[in-house]
């Protein structure tokens, strides 16, 4: 049966999500999720801080950027993959767990509970006069926020934005097209689908858009899907240039489906087109500055509060910057 919805072309048809990886999925999609409000990244082997969410338990907790945790409940992280750490902190609401953080040469134990946060997935500031507006997730709260953050952002007179979704995983195409359609004109053709039949679908911007505010995004390996529509619709309509690395190569829209036993499956519906015609599925979209930079010194920069230096150590931000001169 998905074989005959999928497009002929896609080789992967489906993934399974246990009953308790019901909280991730829909962090996602909706933009609520359970947890104590942490992101983490892999540096050099250690497990680091990248994000703490505001108002969560991890900011109450007063972890910070950087802060690298060594143990959960007990357990060293030694020898641990991803995969196993989410195992370890994917647990219900209320639960309580203890992190052990390492700050420079201190280690303590930091115990939150876990609850229910609601994503501040668009957040913005103004460096040097220009809009950085960073995308985590093309979540269902996503399209308000980027609303509140334009608004805010009008206001500084900023000279033009970037657009930062390096790092955004995927959430839901058409929030990413919504938010594509918010610096295009009505009417505007964004981007397209096509499933078995291949007979494309087209996808129309259906209110007026700020054209006008110099854009630039920065993308990278870890752009995918969402962020990869929304970078596509913009670029390939001549709004925005494109700095970074090639992005993941995730073209394709995934419905949610779920079984009586709890568990969920994504399956591939359609697959995904820019503006041009051009699909980036096992591709990614190649941008139009390549500028290399390195996962820790983009989540370092992101905590530096003066532009100079902040610029020296994001060199994808100041090539950005570069271009809206």
């Amino acid at each position: 049966m998905l074989r005959q919805l999928s497009p002929a072309t896609q080789k992967e048809l489906l993934q399974l999500w246990p009953p308790e990886a019901n909280a991730q999925l829909n962090a996602w999609t909706s933009g609520e999720m359970t947890s104590i409000g942490v992101t983490f990244g892999l540096q050099e082997g250690w497990l680091v801080i990248s994000d703490v969410t505001p108002y969560s338990p991890a900011e109450e907790a007063g972890l910070r950027l950087r802060d690298v945790v060594i143990g959960i409940d007990g357990s060293p992280l030694t020898g641990k993959s991803m995969d196993d750490v989410r195992g370890m902190i994917l647990k219900p609401e209320g639960t309580r767990f203890t992190l052990r953080i390492r700050r420079g040469s201190n280690d303590f134990d930091v115990s939150m509970v876990i609850r229910k946060l609601e994503a501040l997935d668009v957040r913005s500031e103004v460096l040097d006069g220009v809009g950085v507006v960073r995308v985590l997730n093309f979540s269902a709260v996503a399209v308000g926020e980027m609303d509140r953050e334009l608004k805010k952002l009008a206001k500084a007179s900023v000279r033009g934005i970037v657009l930062d979704v390096r790092g955004a995983p995927g959430g839901t195409v058409d929030v990413a097209r919504l938010l594509s359609c918010r610096f295009l004109a009505q009417g505007t053709l964004q981007g397209s689908s096509a499933g078995h039949d291949r007979v494309a679908v087209p996808y129309f911007c259906e209110a007026q858009g700020d054209t006008a505010t110099p854009l630039v995004i920065l993308a990278n390996g870890d752009t995918s899907c969402g962020g990869e529509s929304f970078a596509a619709g913009l670029r390939d309509n001549g709004r925005a240039k494109i700095v970074g690395t090639t992005t993941h190569g995730i073209g394709t829209v995934k419905p949610i489906a779920r079984l009586n036993n709890g568990y969920r499956f994504t399956y591939v519906l359609n697959v995904l087109y820019g503006p041009k015609g051009q699909r980036w599925l096992e591709r990614g979209i190649e941008p139009d500055v390549v500028v290399a930079n390195e996962a820790r010194a983009i989540e370092e920069a992101r905590s530096e509060p003066q532009a100079a230096k902040r610029l020296a150590m994001d060199k994808q931000l100041a090539a950005a910057f570069g271009l809206l001169k």
